[in-house]
């Protein structure tokens, strides 16, 4: 039986190159040390997601939806004014960013 897709880090894309971390700013932080680049610059072209445990990069909304299917969503987190996941709302269980 396959796993069912679930969200496993953060991530950053410029094109077709993705980086990934345990929050945005440790995927920028490894985007900037691979090209060499500043950070600010980073932040100007690069676009925030996360990646899946098939690997797919997917934008905040299709992040949310897939968290609250696999119940990766943390209840606690108050109410939801967004349908756009962040790192802060994902529960940090053995599923996120597996060392």
């Amino acid at each position: 039986m396959q796993t069912p897709e679930h969200i496993v880090c953060a991530a950053v894309r410029d094109g077709g190159e993705v980086f990934a971390g345990r929050a945005h700013f440790y995927a920028y932080q490894a985007a900037a040390e691979a090209r060499n680049a500043d950070l600010d610059a980073i932040y100007q072209t690069f676009e925030e997601g996360f990646q899946t445990n098939t690997g797919r990069f997917v934008g905040r909304e299709e992040a949310f939806t897939i968290a609250n299917a696999a119940q990766q969503y943390r209840e606690d987190t108050g109410e939801i004014d967004t349908f756009e996941l962040a790192c802060e709302h994902l529960v940090k269980d053995a599923r996120f960013c597996p060392a």
